[in-house]
């Protein structure tokens, strides 16, 4: 019993250091890493405590990637699919100096919706698979994924609020030029340059989302205000509304087949209806971490990965189905995601801190110019020459939100169409 209390705090630490260096590197994914920790073998793989040890190490950095992430996405504008929706409103709180609050609010959203996963394992088991639900949902995926589609563009009331079918026919036009976009690009294989596997999520959603606020930002003469050092003020109901709707959210969609976080971060906003930066970004963190536990959690409920970290674990360790008592192995992973949780709270704050301290003093034009060359050089690196084609052109798509004034959140048509297509 010792010897197993030690390998899971001991894996659950080198995890969380994964987690942290893939969520503040943009372009390196967790999947990468547990590609990466597969190939162990030898001595390597004993050191690691075996397929059960890099199943920890795989689950903690899955985990402490949705902490970090934000980082990045916050303070340089570089999406994944996790983020992608949230770079706007972190952008918007850096711009008034609250930079280290946005933070602290993502922080806040991963770290209660990780305590509130842990919580809901066993009603959420009785509901959703107990009584029924999971299979007819399953069933009906491309039905909740075409009211999804028709809800986000249903509820535009951007560009031109005097004409009421202006808002809907616009958001529906990127709804539908995303997805046409995302139809043809993600059956392109990356090139990357050096030996790791590439994935073109990441041009996509870079170009999408991540370049055309900082050919914005270019051309403007602002600059990054000083930021302030303090925690947020926080309305404890709102935050925990917030808190429960991305958590729901995050854990129902990451059970079903060809959802993604994205996608419960899209359907999460739509049911919070919360429009304040604050709760927003709460509401994203939230999702993005359940998301990523439910992903794993579901090995033991369903027995399917829903992730490619749960993909992974699956590959090293067996994960029965969980019956009456929880398996072992699964009570180990959930110990080892909860301290992998605490660590990364308390190191997002810190890092977050650093960044906000660092970020005010360079020039505005010449961060935004460096990020962009940044991303340019990374997808280069990652995705090879066709990546930068990719970039190229959903940079253009990404503008079209942004000319007819309309949500940005409509572009993420670039993974929800091509899931419909892909189930029909």
């Amino acid at each position: 019993m010792v010897a197993v209390i030690v390998t899971v705090v001991t894996m659950a630490l080198l995890g969380t250091g994964i987690g942290v260096l893939t969520g503040l590197t943009p372009g390196l994914h967790v999947n990468t890493m547990a590609l990466l920790l597969l190939s162990a073998s030898g001595p390597l793989y004993a050191a690691l405590g075996g397929g059960f040890g890099i199943a920890i190490i795989i689950a903690t950095a899955a985990t402490a990637h949705t902490f970090l992430d934000f980082i990045p996405s916050a303070f340089l504008g570089v999406p994944e699919e996790d983020t992608a929706l949230v770079v706007l409103p972190a952008h918007s709180m850096v711009q008034e100096g609250r930079g280290f609050e946005a933070v602290c609010l993502s922080a806040v959203g991963s770290g209660l919706a990780l305590l509130m996963g842990v919580a809901m394992l066993l009603p959420f088991r009785f509901v959703f698979i107990d009584s029924g639900i999971y299979p007819v949902l399953r069933e009906n995926i491309v039905t909740v994924l075409v009211g999804l589609c028709i809800v986000l563009t249903l509820t535009e009331r951007g560009g031109r609020p005097e004409q009421w079918w202006y808002g809907p026919s616009a958001g529906t036009v990127v709804l539908l030029l995303s997805g046409l976009f995302g139809l043809v690009v993600l059956e392109v294989e990356p090139c990357p340059l050096m030996p790791l596997p590439g994935n073109i999520l990441f041009p996509v959603l870079s170009g999408v989302f991540g370049v055309p606020p900082l050919i914005e930002a270019m051309r403007s003469s602002s600059s990054v205000p000083p930021q302030s050092i303090g925690a947020p003020t926080l309305s404890p109901a709102t935050t925990a509304c917030s808190v429960a709707t991305g958590t729901v959210g995050g854990s129902l969609l990451g059970f079903l087949p060809g959802m993604s976080s994205a996608h419960a971060t899209v359907l999460s906003m739509l049911a919070r209806g919360e429009r304040h930066v604050e709760q927003v970004i709460v509401t994203l963190s939230s999702v993005n971490t359940a998301n990523a536990f439910y992903a794993i959690m579901a090995l033991f409920v369903i027995g399917r990965g829903r992730s490619g970290a749960a993909i992974a674990i699956r590959e090293v360790v067996e994960t029965p189905l969980w019956t009456d008592a929880p398996p072992p192995v699964m009570l180990h992973i959930v110990a080892a995601v909860l301290l992998a949780g605490a660590v990364s709270f308390v190191l997002t704050v810190i890092l977050g801190k650093m960044a906000a301290r660092t970020f005010s003093r360079i020039p505005y034009r010449a961060l935004n110019a460096a990020i962009f060359v940044t991303i340019v050089l990374l997808v280069l690196l990652f995705t090879g020459a066709i990546g930068l084609v990719v970039l190229a052109v959903g940079t253009l798509v990404g503008q079209v939100p942004v000319e007819l004034g309309v949500r940005r959140s409509h572009a993420m048509g670039v993974l929800l169409i091509p899931v419909i297509v892909y189930l029909m």
